[in-house]
């Protein structure tokens, strides 16, 4: 992240958090979640990073494209991925074949096809989506409940349809060795909202990271955003949360970047 910063003026104060959607109510009935049976299902999640201007520019996009089978505590899914470019093309890269717990985590995964392989080759983050043995699993995770009114959501580090409770482990910047994180993130229930005939589960997401040691002070970072899950079968017709990085130098000076998480069913 360091590293896609844009030097310039940093502006004072906190960035507005992200508002939910109009519509939202307080629910008093616990609700239970785990993933259920769907003919077919297609989901777009990507990382888009903000430019000076205010747009987008994509930095990386899927389209997961499948079905899922409940079977009893076990659920099955079949799916292909497609790559969307900086033209905004898909190119389909592959197809899995996943077998997970009723709440997204992976049990058993198959690789059917990969059609971007490079044998021999260092793997790149992206390659996690494709890696039997440790796969990045894009519908992880569903949240366990019973859930209730206000409850803070516990995401594993391994979430990627919601933003995960703890930082993942890694190690500092080159540029910032001696760097330390304080991070504080929740992901909070904010009530229900109909959309389409169907109830969905509204979670607030609010974090803020801060660096800590002598050549590493300044860096500062903030999220804010929302996600709405299908309380038929969890499945998140809506996530988005948008997050500011920055470092800052001497005076209102430094450098700064906002990137943007989407997540949607079509």
């Amino acid at each position: 992240v360091l590293a896609l910063l844009v030097p310039g003026a940093i502006a004072e104060g906190v960035v507005a958090d992200l508002p939910l959607p109009d519509g939202v109510r307080p629910f008093t009935t616990p609700i239970e979640l785990a993933y259920a049976s769907t003919d077919r299902f297609t989901f777009v999640f990507r990382s888009d990073i903000e430019d000076p201007s205010g747009r987008r520019v994509i930095a990386e996009g899927w389209v997961m494209d499948g079905t899922m089978r409940r079977e009893a505590e076990d659920v099955m899914w079949s799916y292909r991925l497609s790559n969307i470019g900086r033209d905004a093309v898909e190119r389909e890269r592959g197809s899995l074949r996943v077998t997970t717990d009723p709440w997204g985590v992976v049990r058993q995964a198959r690789l059917v096809e990969d059609r971007w392989a490079r044998p021999g080759q260092q793997p790149g983050v992206t390659d996690s989506l494709f890696n039997e043995q440790n796969l990045a699993f894009p519908l992880c995770c569903c949240p366990r409940g019973p859930i209730r009114m206000g409850d803070a959501l516990q995401m594993p580090p391994t979430s990627m349809t919601m933003p995960p409770s703890e930082l993942p482990a890694m190690p500092p910047p080159p540029e910032m060795p001696d760097m330390q994180l304080q991070f504080r993130g929740r992901s909070t229930v904010a009530g229900v909202l109909d959309v389409g005939g169907r109830r969905h589960l509204v979670v607030r997401h609010e974090a803020e990271a801060r660096s800590t040691g002598p050549q590493s002070e300044g860096f500062v970072m903030r999220r804010s955003g929302f996600t709405l899950l299908d309380t038929r079968n969890c499945m998140p017709r809506r996530s988005v949360w948008r997050s500011r990085y920055e470092v800052r130098g001497g005076g209102s000076h430094g450098r700064a970047m906002t990137m943007w998480q989407t997540q949607s069913l079509r």
